[in-house]
């Protein structure tokens, strides 16, 4: 066997077991435990990439086998011990940094973590040079079986998979047909806290005057500080019970008590927009999830947003700010950059919010129940006031990008509303605009004394309502 071929054959299981735990395992991982929240089965979004990185491995494979043998035996006992290293961190060793939904992540709370993560890294690697004959000895048949047997599992889950995904290829007009004479509108800002709606009431207490019949409930709160749970709430008017499995009470329990499904029985048409897919489930016949730009570059972008996520997870905390920018996932949001797409979830929640707003019409006297429910003003921070992008948000402090993209969310909402009264059709319309739950802005507990998680996120939720021909002002 030639020095190149004994490199090649040193150097594999390594790199197998990167690609296999970096590329396949952990973003399943991710993916089963957050499946609701993608449009795509697990193959069909990682597959594509995957084909590339196998590709782009095998180039460096092929190029690193060049290295001289002297140092191959200390460059391959590092590459395995990273490569278990990866496995350990992005398997069991990791870390809850919080929602990761664009909101800011605190690190500076991790930085001890991130000093220990760097003093043992250092020390293992330091030692794996001392043990490089006994790594390289030992560790590439275990290490080997680490990998098939992540293979094995996550195949096994994926062929498994139900196939009830599916992305939108056009929009039905039924989405954008509203009845000449009864309507039932359900809109869903996600996060508009009810105190950041008095702020720009404060700010600016004309912005309601046009208003007309709406009464504000500023009391209201949230029974779920989390969409999964609010929504369905709000949707019931019930809790999940506590000895009822989530899954088991939404796909078998809200479908026989929703407003929606009642209303469909009362001869209502029903048409939903939601940005969570587990709606699916629910509203088989009338249910849009996506603004439909280009399903190509959509099934890239959730593609490489599962890729971010996962490598968020698998590497060091000091790599972990890098891979998150700010919200700005560093692959998923260049793709999007680079495409022209919205996005983020502000950015779709807009672009939806735009869409229906648009191509609304009046239509025949059947009466309709619209929901829309978007993903704005929820973090990411993305807008200012006026909907425009707002660049950096570094140094700025997030109740007041929260307070901007709010603004820019209730300024969206009206021009819906007046929508509405353009086509004469708002009067007759009962319209309930509300927050699924509360702002959910979090800062350092210790300075803000806020006992739970639940007393700052599920507080003051936006509540309004309109009645059929209900007058007067705000």
């Amino acid at each position: 066997m030639t020095l190149y071929k004994k490199n090649l054959k040193q150097l594999f299981p390594a790199l197998f077991l990167i690609v296999t735990t970096l590329f396949y395992y952990i973003p399943s991982l991710v993916y089963f435990s957050n499946r609701k929240d993608f449009s795509d089965t697990f193959f069909v979004m990682i597959l594509p990439v995957l084909a590339v990185v196998v590709i782009i491995a095998v180039i460096f494979w092929l190029i690193l086998a060049l290295i001289p043998h002297k140092i191959m035996k200390y460059f391959s006992a590092i590459l395995l011990t990273a490569a278990v290293l990866l496995w350990l961190q992005g398997d069991y060793f990791v870390t809850n940094y919080g929602v990761l939904d664009g909101s800011k992540i605190y690190f500076e709370q991790f930085k001890q973590r991130g000093f220990y993560e760097l003093a043992i890294v250092s020390v293992v690697f330091a030692l794996s040079i001392f043990m490089q004959k006994f790594i390289n000895k030992q560790l590439p048949f275990i290490v080997l079986l680490i990998a098939i047997g992540q293979i094995g599992i996550v195949t096994y889950n994926a062929i498994n998979e139900a196939n009830d995904k599916k992305t939108s290829k056009q929009i039905d007009d039924e989405f954008f047909n509203y009845s000449s004479k009864k309507n039932v509108i359900l809109v869903i800002l996600d996060a508009f806290g009810a105190d950041y709606f008095e702020k720009i009431r404060q700010e600016n207490p004309a912005v309601v005057d046009d208003l007309d019949g709406f009464v504000n409930y500023t009391d209201a709160i949230s029974n779920y500080p989390v969409t999964h749970g609010s929504v369905p709430s709000l949707l019931t008017g019930k809790m999940v019970p506590d000895d009822v499995h989530y899954r088991h009470y939404l796909r078998h329990i809200v479908p026989k008590t929703d407003l929606p499904i009642l209303l469909e029985k009362q001869g209502y048409l029903v048409s939903v927009i939601s940005v969570y897919t587990w709606f699916d489930v629910l509203y088989k016949k009338m249910y849009l999830t996506e603004p439909v730009i280009d399903n190509a570059i959509l099934k890239k972008y959730y593609a490489l947003y599962l890729y971010d996520m996962a490598i968020f997870r698998a590497v060091p905390h000091f790599l972990k700010r890098f891979i998150y920018n700010n919200g700005s996932w560093r692959l998923s949001d260049t793709l999007a950059n680079l495409s022209h797409i919205p996005s983020l979830r502000p950015e779709k929640a807009r672009f939806m919010l735009d869409l229906v707003t648009n191509k609304m019409k009046k239509t025949t006297a059947q009466k309709r129940f619209k929901m829309v429910h978007v993903v704005l003003p929820h973090p990411e921070y993305v807008y200012d006031e006026n909907c425009d992008k707002i660049g950096s948000i570094l140094n700025i402090p997030e109740t007041k990008l929260m307070l901007e993209q709010s603004k820019c969310a209730f300024k969206k909402l009206k021009q819906y509303l007046n929508k509405l009264k353009a086509l004469n059709i708002y009067d007759s319309s009962l319209i309930v605009v509300v927050s699924d739950h509360g702002a959910r802005v979090i800062s350092d507990r210790s300075v803000n004394g806020f006992p739970s998680y639940f007393a700052m996120a599920g507080s003051a939720a936006l509540f309004m309502v309109k009645g059929i021909n209900q007058k007067g002002h705000f």
